[in-house]
């Protein structure tokens, strides 16, 4: 009888045991598909935002090939005084590209069929001023300082702006 007894206890504990077990299996397995599912939100952000980058980038690149295009020996098309010009003039405060109103003048990157491209990249060039000469008495080139600014869209909410200035000897 007591022998009985003996095994019952023993098959108590090692069903206890097993549920134990379980139970810590369960628990590393809600943990780690946990961190699948994080580390998956954080790919996806990461890739939304390097989307939006080199969206805003290309957009930078088409405005330096419009720059050099339109270069002072050219035409006169960089210079914001002139009539065709293509340069704004610099905006009153230094966070302008906040307020959306003030991209409707920018130029979106179109493909050959004029669809615009994937992200809306968009680039605006703004005056940044002369840098007169200082050798006094002689008429010597000055720079021309073009500010681009760019913007783009990720496909998610992901949004990229670039500046860089640019430039060009009148």
């Amino acid at each position: 009888m007591r022998r009985l007894q003996r095994q019952a206890q023993q098959q108590g504990i090692a069903l206890l045991s097993a549920l134990v077990v379980l139970l810590i299996v369960s628990i590393l397995g809600v943990a780690v598909g946990k961190q699948v599912l994080d580390s998956r939100r954080n790919t996806t952000v990461y890739h939304d935002m390097t989307n939006s980058f080199v969206r805003a980038q290309s957009a930078l690149s088409e405005a330096q090939a419009i720059i050099n295009d339109n270069h002072p020996s050219v035409n006169d098309r960089l210079d914001p005084a002139s009539a065709n010009s293509i340069v704004s003039a610099t905006f009153a405060s230094a966070d302008w590209w906040k307020t959306a109103g003030n991209w409707t003048a920018a130029v979106t990157l179109q493909d050959g069929s004029n669809a615009n491209l994937a992200g809306a990249p968009q680039y605006l060039l703004e005056d940044g001023g002369r840098e007169p000469s200082l050798d006094l008495g002689r008429s010597l080139p000055s720079r021309r300082f073009i500010k681009v600014t760019t913007r783009a869209n990720g496909d998610g909410q992901a949004q990229a702006l670039v500046q860089a200035y640019v430039a060009v000897m009148e």
